[in-house]
């Protein structure tokens, strides 16, 4: 049974993952449900990874884990490379020690990134900040995301 269960996951990845792909060739036909679709299935994932018992990761060992990370955000969202590390490399990071392991400038750089194919997808500032702050993603300045700090970052 669990096996069967782990396959429907990993199909649900692929379509979730093949769905991205496609709201960001096609952002004009993105519509908000198949934008908030992925973003939905990604904190699931984020849910799920959280509640695994998976030993932390020996960080001295291994592959050079900050390069790596940084390798992966280049053209990954945050949850993305949380989930990469994991699945591939069985390493499990927490989002706040990927921040601190890739560095805050990294953080930023990968926020707006984000932030810019959110836009180009007809999503507000409001609903930007509210998804961060549904993914528990640290704010710039703040105890939380609002649509002004969004806006500040993405200009």
């Amino acid at each position: 049974m669990k096996q069967q269960f782990a396959g429907l996951i990993d199909a649900v990845d692929q379509c979730a993952e093949r769905l991205h792909e496609l709201n960001e060739r096609y952002p004009l036909l993105a519509s908000p449900a198949s934008l908030a679709g992925v973003l939905s299935w990604r904190r699931r994932r984020v849910q799920h990874r959280l509640r695994r018992q998976v030993p932390p990761a020996d960080l001295s060992d291994g592959p050079d884990i900050r390069a790596l990370a940084l390798d992966l955000l280049q053209h990954n969202g945050l949850e993305d490379v949380l989930d990469t590390l994991l699945d591939r490399h069985g390493i499990d990071l927490s989002l706040p020690k990927l921040i601190h392991l890739v560095g805050k400038e990294a953080y930023i750089g990968a926020l707006k990134r984000e932030a810019a194919q959110l836009l180009a997808n007809a999503i507000s500032y409001e609903q930007i900040a509210n998804l961060w702050n549904d993914l528990d993603r640290p704010a710039l300045g703040g105890p939380s995301w609002s649509p002004r700090s969004v806006s500040v970052l993405a200009s």
